[in-house]
């Protein structure tokens, strides 16, 4: 399936359903915070189709939010 072809509701339903569940997985397999979020990023990019993913926290003493996780086109990638 390529981004240019219409998804139905139930589709992208299933995909997101796939994404939580290789999510899941992913989380229980390693402690390390870093690689979990990028690791997750690429999930979510593939199986959403989607040109980029971006994963922010909120630091809990400055209420900040932090970018953690990255991939896809950024902007300052696109002419």
């Amino acid at each position: 399936m390529t981004p240019e072809e219409p998804v139905s509701p139930k589709d992208q339903h299933m995909r997101e359903l796939e994404v939580f569940a290789e999510s899941s997985r992913l989380v229980a397999s390693t402690l390390d915070l870093a690689e979990v979020l990028d690791r997750l990023a690429g999930i979510a990019r593939a199986r959403l189709v989607v040109d980029v993913v971006r994963i922010w926290l909120r630091d809990e003493a400055s209420g900040d939010l932090i970018l953690r996780a990255q991939t896809g086109t950024r902007r300052q990638d696109v002419a």
